[in-house]
């Protein structure tokens, strides 16, 4: 590739900004960006937008590492999320509306935890409640673990961490 992932192109802007700018136009506040590797050369695609930054310096332990840091950042901006949505900048496809139907769907069904899915792949995005979110240091390091309460939110069309409140 010759450069992060994070600065690739998509429709004229980095996948970074882009997740950035779709996390805004939801219903999602506040929004955290986690930057890890390269975060030095990945800060400048953020420029102007009304989002938190955190650093993860642990960012060689894994997508674990990173969701600590962002629900650091979280707690320490916020008076305590009802949840979080959890997404990557690699999943360009899932848009604003896609993320309010994800909130939308959590917070009616009562789950702890929700996936949302585009086309049946089950891993762009995700919601969790504060009680889950008490255990994910715990968890997070141990690859393959999974809370069993889980709903799902499906897409067949198409349709970034920020926290949700009512």
């Amino acid at each position: 590739m010759g450069q992060p992932k994070q600065l690739l192109s998509f429709r004229g802007r980095s996948l970074l900004r882009h997740a950035a700018e779709t996390a805004l136009a939801s219903v999602c506040r506040p929004v955290v960006v986690v930057l890890g590797a390269f975060a030095e050369r990945l800060n400048g695609e953020l420029s102007g937008l009304p989002v938190t930054v955190a650093m993860n310096l642990q960012w060689a332990e894994g997508m674990s590492s990173s969701i600590r840091a962002g629900l650091k950042a979280l707690a320490a901006e916020s008076a305590g999320p009802n949840a979080v949505v959890i997404m990557l900048c690699d999943q360009p496809l899932v848009s604003a509306q896609f993320l309010n139907r994800l909130v939308a769907v959590h917070q009616s069904s009562g789950k702890g935890i929700g996936r949302g899915g585009i086309w049946g792949r089950r891993r762009c995005a995700g919601t969790v409640q504060p009680g889950v979110l008490s255990r994910v240091g715990g968890v997070a390091r141990k690859p393959g673990r999974q809370a069993g309460n889980c709903q799902i939110c499906e897409s067949g069309g198409t349709n970034s961490l920020a926290g949700s409140r009512d």
